[in-house]
């Protein structure tokens, strides 16, 4: 989980200042650009990428949490098993605040009329349909 997160914190930003767009936003035809339509710089790609590494910088504290206060996790079978410890360890506020920043930033998207979410205000970027 952890090689996981750290991955995911290094990932769509390279993919979205090198190639403009994450493998998914390719399969769909989209491309993240700058709102002078230019690519995106790495900056940029930061910027965008911040509401959901602050996300991942409160899992990996949360699962480092946990790790450190419960003995015997090797004889967990699942994710459902994990979830009732971290519940049960009084680490729900911490996952609460991850899962907050998303719904946030998927709400925001929901009602702009541009459909820019806070990251791409913050960063200063679009997302488009790429050109046939």
């Amino acid at each position: 989980t952890l090689i996981g997160l750290l991955l995911a914190m290094i990932y769509k930003p390279y993919m979205e200042y090198r190639y403009g767009a994450t493998l998914g936003k390719m399969a769909l035809g989209i491309k993240v650009l700058s709102e002078e339509n230019e690519a995106l710089t790495s900056g940029q790609a930061v910027i965008r990428y911040t509401p959901w590494m602050i996300g991942n910088l409160i899992s990996i504290y949360t699962i480092v949490l946990l790790y450190a206060a419960v003995e015997g996790l090797d004889g967990v079978d699942g994710f459902m098993q994990i979830s009732e410890l971290m519940s049960g360890d009084g680490n729900t506020t911490l996952s609460t605040m991850s899962s907050v920043i998303i719904l946030v930033i998927g709400i925001s998207v929901a009602f702009d009329s541009h459909k820019r979410g806070l990251h791409d205000k913050l960063a200063k970027t679009i997302c488009v349909y790429k050109e046939k």
